[in-house]
């Protein structure tokens, strides 16, 4: 079948079979070069989501620089309001239905261990009326856990219902 091809025929199939040849390297070259600036693209992607993490961990370590730490009075101040809720809680009437604040009721130390917490509770009275009773409890540590109940002394609790 070459043999019955003029050398114009010849040299147009050379021409065409060369052209098809350089746009198939030229189309390769621009896939790679189309993935060589996704991946570059991809890279800076990768590389400002590092440095926004690093700035807010270095943001985060510079607030936490600056925020004091629970003092050993605070931890007991908390530890206090939680045990005066349980000693309200105990002496309510329906004490399945307290619904106590979901903030950290205010506690200040008197010294000598002795801290007072004020704030209320919303239970149900004997009649099943919901019904607010602020109170003001007064209570020493004395030694030990600060978890354990024991190691609590109620001195004084006041409960006044509205």
């Amino acid at each position: 079948m070459d043999a019955n091809l003029t050398p114009e025929e010849r040299q147009k199939i050379y021409q065409e079979e060369k052209a098809r040849a350089e746009a198939k390297d030229k189309l390769a070259a621009e896939k790679k070069e189309l993935a060589a600036k996704k991946e570059k693209k991809k890279n800076k992607e990768a590389a400002f989501g590092c440095l926004v993490v690093l700035g807010v961990a270095v943001l985060f370590a510079l607030v936490l620089a600056h925020c004091p730490g629970e003092t050993e009075d605070e931890g007991n101040a908390i530890s206090a309001a939680i045990h005066c809720k349980d000693f309200v809680h105990d002496r309510l009437v329906s004490p399945s239905t307290a619904d106590f604040p979901f903030i950290r009721p205010p506690t200040r130390s008197l010294g000598n261990n002795t801290y007072v917490s004020r704030s209320y509770v919303d239970s149900q009275n004997r009649f099943g009326a919901t019904v607010r009773t602020e109170y003001v409890c007064t209570v020493r540590f004395n030694g030990g856990s600060h978890a354990s109940r024991e190691d609590w002394t109620l001195i004084e609790l006041k409960m006044n219902s509205r």
